[in-house]
């Protein structure tokens, strides 16, 4: 007896069709996550200085600027985690017959959203700024005649082969 766990692989996802084939599986391109992470240990900086520097000073100031240091560490900390979590839970998955849109609204909330591939009208690619153009990552626009106007892929890597691979599909979807 087979269990379900072991049918799993890289290439499987919850509620996949049958004969359906992944082509790929995106998340934000790695940059624009590390770009928000710096931010956040740049923020980290001071918030450590001002847990440390007030032992120095001694007195009862001291407790309070310990206190509100680490009520801000809290933050810190939240944030974090909020933003590996977004990171690792927003993700893009393209298949032969549709294209899956996983977003991770808060910590408790989830939108999926997903296109047939015989409703894509056009696919656009934009690619914006220099560390976009050298790293290659953009935003994928995929017009649908469907309810939804525009289907976003937001800070995906290597959008112009996504755009390729998803053309390519949508005329195997017709034929």
């Amino acid at each position: 007896m087979l269990f379900n766990v072991f049918l799993k692989s890289n290439n499987t996802f919850e509620g996949q069709l049958p004969g359906e084939k992944t082509i790929a599986v995106l998340r934000m391109h790695w940059f624009y996550f590390f770009g928000t992470l710096l931010g956040l240990f740049l923020v980290f900086i001071p918030i450590s200085v001002m847990l440390i520097a007030p032992g120095l000073l001694g007195g009862r100031l001291s407790a309070y600027i310990q206190f509100i240091a680490s009520i801000i560490l809290l933050f810190w900390w939240y944030w974090t985690f909020l933003l590996v979590t977004m990171y690792l839970l927003n993700v893009w998955i393209i298949t032969d017959k549709r294209i899956i849109s996983s977003t991770q609204q808060g910590l408790f909330n989830r939108r999926v959203s997903e296109l047939s591939m015989d409703k894509v009208q056009d696919v656009s690619v934009k690619v914006e700024g220099m560390f976009g153009t050298v790293l290659d990552f953009g935003t994928l626009e995929v017009q649908t005649a469907g309810a939804e106007n525009k289907f976003f892929l937001k800070n995906i890597p290597t959008p112009l082969q996504i755009k390729d691979m998803i053309m390519y599909n949508h005329s195997n979807s017709l034929t």
